[in-house]
């Protein structure tokens, strides 16, 4: 939806509320609330009821730029060396000990970790954004070191922003989610707390201890083999 938004503006260049719900075909709430998004994330900006490109550096191409790594590793290292690094970050074997296990560098073995971590969280925002720009709800923020992680419940599913989202109007939790979140909550927190080295792309380790959570090994091999492609 962000998406679709996000070009109509870049196509109309000045385009108003209006103009947007008349071709976008969305609810005007829904609008609202992806508007509200694309302004906070500097993608758009609002002068006189007229809604444009930022004028500052595109983000949207950041993401993409990055993602190029992945498919780039893959083209360097065997097949049967990246299903070994794959089955290790799902055994949750460290990187010292993997790096022995597949005969690659340690900063080979961080740089795909940290890249399955990174397309955990891009997808379970993405899938956020989705529900939250039907039903905003109410975040809820937990604090961990020093770093604050705000959380959204969705059909008994959580899941982390690095910030709270906006919107017009937003539905408080139910009884169900709260309870949900506490349980979720208490096995990050002991997971993350482990290690202060957690505190390095915090977010994008809370998306990966919500992943693996009550997953078996194949559930989560054969999830991050679809997610690389």
């Amino acid at each position: 939806m962000k998406d679709k938004i996000l070009k109509l503006c870049r196509r109309m260049r000045n385009a108003t509320k209006a103009d947007l719900l008349q071709i976008a075909e969305v609810e005007p709430t829904v609008l609202e609330t992806v508007l509200m998004y694309l302004l906070d994330e500097g993608l758009l900006e609002e002068k006189n009821g007229y809604y444009l490109p930022s004028e500052k550096k595109d983000l949207t191409e950041q993401p993409r730029i990055e993602l190029r790594k992945l498919p780039l590793m893959i083209q360097y290292h065997s097949p049967e060396t990246i299903d070994l690094i794959i089955r290790g970050f799902c055994e949750k074997i460290g990187c010292q000990k993997m790096c022995n296990i597949a005969n690659v560098s340690t900063s080979t073995i961080t740089a795909f970790y940290n890249e399955f971590r990174k397309l955990i969280y891009e997808r379970q925002n993405n899938n956020l954004l989705n529900n939250y720009f039907i039903n905003p709800k109410q975040c809820r923020y937990r604090q961990f070191f020093d770093i604050f992680g705000f959380f959204y419940i969705y059909n008994n599913n959580i899941y982390i922003s690095e910030r709270p989202l906006r919107a017009p109007f937003e539905n408080d939790c139910t009884k169900t989610d709260i309870s949900n979140l506490k349980k979720v909550y208490s096995f990050i927190r002991r997971n993350i707390e482990k290690h202060k080295g957690n505190k390095v792309r915090l977010h994008y380790k809370i998306a990966e201890y919500i992943w693996r959570r009550e997953q078996d090994f194949t559930t989560l091999y054969s999830d991050i083999k679809s997610l690389i492609g």
